[in-house]
């Protein structure tokens, strides 16, 4: 399986109270959530493990469905978000 594509953009270091051998400069390194969710979603071994019902009455929250959160969750049970951008 090939992996996620991380990229690197240089970002500016505030160099007050820093040590002074501190560059200017970082590199930041980041990857695409988007894609990150979607390996996830489509691997196999993974998707089978995964919850995606309505929450569940437990006497011990141990998973996030177990929760308020997910129980009160205004997407539960929807297969689309639907963004109105004002048109």
């Amino acid at each position: 399986m090939p992996l996620l594509l991380i990229t690197g953009k240089l970002i500016p270091i505030n160099l007050k109270d820093t040590p002074s051998k501190t560059l200017p400069l970082k590199e930041a390194y980041t990857f695409s959530i988007k894609d990150h969710i979607h390996r996830i979603i489509n691997n196999p071994m993974l998707m089978p493990k995964m919850y995606f019902g309505p929450g569940v009455e437990k006497e011990k929250n141990i998973e996030i469905w177990h929760g308020d959160l997910w129980k009160e969750s205004p997407l539960f049970g929807e297969t689309m978000v639907t963004i109105n951008n004002g048109q």
